[in-house]
């Protein structure tokens, strides 16, 4: 039993009886009485937000061994601590023996502070016919801080967002913190909504904090302004504004060039041109391009290849460079697309255009014969190299071997003869001359014409020729000095001299013997 509690103890008579199991010990007769118990002899509230509401349930029990009648009144200064408006208990109400009775008491306290109240409940248990029950608790508020006053986000490009911004609201009181409203104006400032608070993540508890996050996405250029409403319910700031600003800025993308044309470019070959993309806004311009692949003759210079998604600072110029390589002949068409965040022109085609065309190298003898030639004579042969095509024909000429006597005198050909344009015709003026003895007889040799011509590369025209001496006789004899030895006199010696004509031509003699 509750130490609180009264207990009465009944002296009772007993008379002791002998009988066949010996002296036996008899209680008098009890009156039947309540007697009453209760849960708790006082409760604490704890802490309470000022105009929240904390509950307690004390509960009533009868233990004696009749009916329990209750009477109860609660005495607070300042009303802090009464009943549960909801649950109000019945008026003078009548508890059975073994049953109990719940009394819901409130706590809210309309200030800061500690409270002291009193919970008093008459009965008719004779033995405690008033208990005290008493009632404390502490008052508490919320302080709600912000981390900014303001705050500016600064030069945003137009159709993007900011970085986001944290604003860190802490609970700097003794009471929890209800955050009942948030809401920032206009739309061009957001909440991050992936990390906006629930409704359970508003209530920040003394020395906690809830961070928000807001950006801005300008839709237009200009300074933007706005502002993040804040309501909680600390009593004394129950709504806050900070003030937002930003600016929207935005790039402005300008072109060199809306279109360009080539012109006429040879098979295999290829022209570049530089295109620029400046960049007169306030915002960065961020680039991004290609060139379709429907048309492989028009693309970038490779060696100079541009970055991927370069961004301009305002004022800033990027070159491309782009190359016509058309790989046939006749007209192309393709573009270059180029992508931006220029809200004005998120996107530009740039058309291009050129016209591809071949040589056509003709010949107006594949193979020649010089004839016989003397040596250290020249014999010429003119051969009529013709360009039937659209693009400049690219002569290399070479002539093997060289030491064959053929070949062609530079000195007397034009700075660009190699270079034969659409319609016209070299004439190469090619010669046998076989400077000395050692090419008597027949020769050949090969002249290789190598050009840009694509069906045509190569063309071997061969040459041909017969090197001879210039016509003279050439006498030989075989001994230069003869002895006849010892003769007799007046007996005679025989000696024959031959003398041989060696040369290409008729060898007249004349001859005279002297004696002394």
């Amino acid at each position: 039993m509750d130490a609180r509690r009264i207990l009465v103890c009944t002296i009772c008579m007993v008379a002791l009886f002998c009988g066949a199991d010996g002296w036996v010990l008899k209680p008098a007769a009890q009156e039947p009485q309540p007697a009453i118990e209760i849960s708790e002899s006082q409760h604490d509230f704890g802490d309470v937000s000022v105009g929240q509401g904390a509950y307690w349930t004390l509960r009533i029990s009868n233990e004696g061994t009749s009916d329990l009648s209750l009477g109860y009144t609660i005495t607070s200064g300042d009303g802090s601590f009464g009943f549960d408006p909801e649950q109000m208990p019945p008026t003078s109400p009548t508890v059975s023996p073994g049953d109990s009775l719940e009394l819901f008491l409130l706590f809210k306290p309309t200030s800061s502070g500690p409270h002291d109240g009193m919970l008093t409940i008459q009965s008719n248990d004779p033995n405690t016919p008033e208990l005290e029950v008493p009632l404390t608790g502490r008052g508490v508020e919320p302080k709600i801080v912000l981390s900014d006053a303001t705050h500016d986000f600064g030069d945003v490009l137009v159709g993007q967002a900011s970085d986001y911004w944290m604003l860190r609201i802490t609970n700097e009181g003794e009471g929890d913190l209800f955050i009942l409203n948030l809401q920032v104006v206009p739309k061009e400032f957001q909440f991050d909504a992936n990390r906006f608070p629930s409704e359970e993540e508003r209530t920040i508890v003394p020395g906690g904090a809830l961070d928000l996050f807001l950006f801005f996405a300008p839709t237009s250029s200009g300074l933007r302004e706005g502002k993040v409403i804040v309501q909680s319910d600390d009593p004394n700031t129950p709504e806050l504004e900070i003030p937002l600003a930003g600016r929207g800025i935005a790039p402005r993308m300008v072109l060199s060039e809306s279109a360009h044309n080539f012109g006429s470019v040879l098979v295999g070959q290829h022209v570049d041109r530089t295109l620029r993309v400046t960049n007169e806004g306030d915002g960065d311009l961020i680039l991004g391009y290609f060139i379709p692949s429907e048309n492989g003759a028009f693309g970038f210079d490779p060696d100079r290849m541009p970055p991927t998604e370069p961004t301009l600072a305002p004022g800033d110029t990027l070159e491309l460079v782009l190359r016509f390589a058309p790989a046939s002949s006749g007209d192309h068409e393709g573009a270059l697309i180029i992508q931006s965040n220029d809200p004005d022109t998120p996107e530009s085609e740039i058309q291009l255009t050129g016209c591809g065309v071949e040589p056509q190298i003709a010949l107006s003898e594949s193979a020649h014969d010089f004839g016989n030639v003397l040596v250290g004579q020249v014999a010429y042969w003119t051969l009529h190299i013709t360009n039937a095509g659209d693009g400049d024909l690219y002569l290399d000429p070479s002539v093997t071997p060289l030491t064959a006597g053929f070949g062609w005198d530079e000195t007397q050909l034009p700075l660009d003869w190699r270079i034969v344009p659409p319609g016209k015709t070299l004439e190469l003026v090619l010669g046998f001359a076989p400077g000395d003895t050692t090419l008597v007889g027949f020769q050949t040799a090969t002249l290789t014409l190598k050009s840009n011509d694509p069906d045509a590369p190569e063309i071997v025209v061969t040459m041909k020729g017969t090197c001879v001496q210039v016509p003279r006789p050439v006498i030989r004899i075989l001994e230069s000095h003869h002895d006849f030895g010892n003769v007799l006199v007046r007996e005679a010696a025989y000696w024959t001299l031959r003398i041989t004509n060696e040369g290409n031509a008729d060898l007249s003699i004349g001859y005279s013997v002297t004696s002394g």
